[in-house]
């Protein structure tokens, strides 16, 4: 847990005619002066990292929907292009009939 101001303050006060102004500091540096300077704990990793797994689920998912919206295009192309080669060789082949 961080100390607070004023607990930093109080601590300070009472413990710099004992130990000297420059210890005291250095013995107050030891410990947090806010959240963000805490050492991180595993329960902390883990609610942080849950946001970021749940995250990147959502992005998998994103991902997934996307590469078969693609493939689905894909197939749709292949197929387009592979009636008009068709019909385009029986129309080559009509022409050339009726040209003899």
């Amino acid at each position: 847990m961080a100390l607070s101001l004023k607990h930093r303050r109080t601590i300070f006060e009472r413990l710099a005619p004992t130990l000297g102004e420059e210890e005291t500091e250095a013995l107050l540096s030891q410990f947090p002066s806010s959240e963000r300077d805490e050492p991180v704990t595993n329960d902390r990793l883990d609610a942080s990292t849950a946001g970021v797994r749940a995250d990147l689920a959502e992005l998998k998912a994103e991902v997934a929907r996307a590469e078969a919206a693609l493939i689905e295009r894909m197939r749709q192309q292949a197929m387009w292009t592979f009636g008009a080669m068709v019909s385009g060789m029986g129309i080559a082949a009509a022409i050339s009939q009726a040209i003899g």
